[in-house]
């Protein structure tokens, strides 16, 4: 859940990922945005979040987020 991703976006061990996918997870709009503020998420290059019922509010938050400045592969699929 939202808890699961907060604790793995704020850890400065997985920073420099390229690939992260919490596809068919159920994270809800709070997992996205702890994506979308992660400062440790911003060279990725592929973000799979279908099937996280991400929600309107999740959307926005990662829409303003830096960290889709480098991601070239998205997919939001079934939200």
């Amino acid at each position: 859940g939202a808890d699961g991703v907060r604790a793995l976006a704020r850890s400065r061990h997985l920073a420099g990922l390229r690939h992260l996918g919490f596809g068919v997870c159920g994270i809800g709009a709070d997992g996205v945005r702890e994506i979308a503020a992660s400062p440790h998420w911003r060279g990725l290059r592929s973000l799979d979040l279908a099937l996280t019922e991400m929600t309107d509010a999740g959307a926005a938050a990662l829409a303003d987020s830096p960290v889709l400045d480098s991601v070239t592969w998205l997919n939001l699929s079934s939200n």
